[in-house]
């Protein structure tokens, strides 16, 4: 059963018009907390919009440029292009590899056959290219922005440098050479976070190239995957080996990053002296101690109950914006964009050399407007609970007990008030998964 106390809004008229199935059905969603709930269907919004959408059709949009761009240039120039192309890329956390591996095949393909007067071996030199780029790009990630950001005690306590997790990550990540942990960690682990998180750990960058290096068959076959789409043109055979080399790639990379988490969970088991034996970092101790308060005060004053009916409406009214726009990309995206492959030309259709081409109409910029709309929404929500959580943490603890027994919510900026920013690190719109179910008893 549930924890006792809760007194249903349900009241005896309604009670007996629904069955007894229902009653307890909507007497447990009652229970919910709806800022989660409501908070974590957006972000599933934002995150599908960004990733599939955002970055899917700005890269392809990019490479599609890029290929008229170098069209008739010699190999050494449209590789040198690519590889610095390829690392700005690399440098945009949520953009993965593939699109960077898919434009070598493609790019060089296209000017390296005629010089080289092979299509294999210009493939083998794609991959080199496509290699090397890879290299230089976790060498970046490393030195430039893990270590750089790994000086920030924030950082490392948002990375969970004391957690279980992270220190078998790291034990395994010290392994000399090409241990099959090492490997499917370095392989598997999304690009961006996972070269970051090497710096932030100060581990060593030679050990992490080797333990890099196994990629290059992935790599290749997306290589090979792009020079395919070159060829599509010449056969339904070129097709068909596109679309196998991409496959296998993507099964590569998908079981690497499942054999990445099934390794660290057996390490964590079979490894929990050596773990306990790495000393934390206390710098990190201390900032999470003195951010407790903070944290517990946001999830306090996240609460469904506490929210104004304004505040209530304009979350509700988030989701209500965002849900017909996921929807409208997930199943009618043909209807919302053109779809622009890596080798159309960039000055002819759908395009016309205008970038914002792939919106489709009215309808695309429908659903954007609907998805920024939510984005607004939203994060003004966030934003006012983190003024709000700050100004009930700078209260008297008499006033906010009082105020706690009460149920009522203290004086604020954001209760009455103009709204305002809040400077207290950790203070986000970060959502609680745990809150969103009531507690078994």
């Amino acid at each position: 059963g549930y924890k006792t106390g809760y007194k249903s809004s349900l009241n005896d008229q309604e009670q007996g018009t629904y069955t007894q199935k229902c009653n307890k059905i909507l007497r447990n969603l009652e229970r919910w907390n709806w800022t989660s709930v409501l908070s974590c269907a957006v972000w599933l919004g934002i995150i599908y919009f960004t990733l599939q959408v955002g970055i899917g059709k700005i890269t392809y949009v990019l490479m599609s440029w890029l290929n008229g761009l170098l069209a008739g240039s010699n190999i050494w120039a449209v590789s040198a292009a690519i590889y610095f192309i390829g690392l700005g890329l690399f440098a945009i956390p949520a953009v993965p590899g593939a699109p960077a591996y898919l434009a070598c095949g493609v790019t060089i393909g296209a000017a390296g056959e005629e010089q080289f007067g092979s299509f294999w071996l210009t493939m083998v030199w794609g991959t080199i290219v496509a290699m090397i780029c890879k290299l230089s790009a976790c060498l970046m990630q490393q030195k430039i922005f893990g270590e750089q950001l790994g000086n920030r005690v924030s950082v490392r306590s948002a990375c969970g440098v004391n957690t279980d997790f992270i220190k078998s990550v790291r034990l395994i990540l010290e392994q000399k050479g090409l241990t099959f942990d090492k490997v499917v960690i370095l392989v598997g682990g999304p690009d961006w976070p996972t070269s970051v998180l090497t710096g932030i750990l100060k581990l060593s960058a030679y050990q992490m190239q080797i333990g890099t290096l196994p990629i290059v068959a992935p790599i290749a076959l997306t290589v090979l995957a792009g020079g395919g789409m070159l060829k599509k043109d010449e056969g339904e055979l070129w097709n068909s080996l596109s679309g196998l080399f991409l496959t296998l790639a993507g099964m590569a990379f998908g079981a690497t990053m499942i054999l990445a988490v099934l390794a660290i969970e057996k390490h964590m088991e079979s490894n929990k002296e050596a773990i306990a034996a790495i000393p934390d970092d206390e710098e990190v101790k201390a900032y999470d101690a003195k951010n407790e308060a903070l944290i517990a005060m946001r999830q306090e004053v996240s609460g469904w109950e506490s929210q104004s009916p304004v505040w209530r409406v304009v979350l509700i009214l988030a989701v209500c914006l965002i849900y017909p726009s996921t929807i409208l990309f997930a199943l009618f995206g043909d209807v919302c964009f053109h779809n622009v492959g890596l080798t159309d030309d960039f000055e002819g259709y759908p395009l016309y050399g205008n970038a914002f081409n792939v919106v489709k109409g009215w309808v695309g910029w429908t659903a954007i407007g609907l998805q920024v709309g939510s984005w607004v929404l939203f994060f003004s929500f966030n934003k006012m609970l983190g003024a709000k959580a700050a100004a009930r943490l700078a209260q008297p603890v008499d006033t906010r007990s009082a105020a706690r027994a009460s149920g009522s919510t203290p004086a604020s900026p954001t209760n009455g008030g103009p709204m305002v920013g809040s400077s207290v690190p950790g203070v986000s719109g970060v959502v609680n998964m745990s809150q969103m179910l009531p507690a078994p008893a």
